[in-house]
């Protein structure tokens, strides 16, 4: 887990910081499957902390997802099965 540790986030900013430190703390890291407007079904990160550097939480999701998807291409085709695909993988983030 890494809510509540305080971690250096450097890797996962884009570029140069323009701070003291890269160090921060996330308080809440949550995912979950919830229902669009039109019926549709997607991913919502919940990401709480005392600070982000540029651009950290689009590259720490986008980092999560890429992973998730590496551990479906060796376990299985995400496509045999799209209708449950985003349970799936929810359930391999959590």
């Amino acid at each position: 887990k890494i809510e509540g540790v305080e971690l250096d986030f450097f890797a996962l900013s884009f570029g140069k910081v323009k701070t003291s430190n890269n160090l921060c703390t996330l308080s809440r890291f949550h995912v979950s499957l919830v229902e669009t407007a039109n019926g549709n079904q997607a991913l919502c990160f919940e990401l709480v902390g005392d600070r982000f550097l540029r651009r950290m939480v689009r590259i720490l999701i986008a980092t999560i997802i890429r992973e998730t998807m590496e551990v479906f291409s060796v376990v299985e085709s995400p496509h045999d099965h799209v209708e449950d695909f985003d349970e799936r993988l929810l359930k391999i983030i959590q």
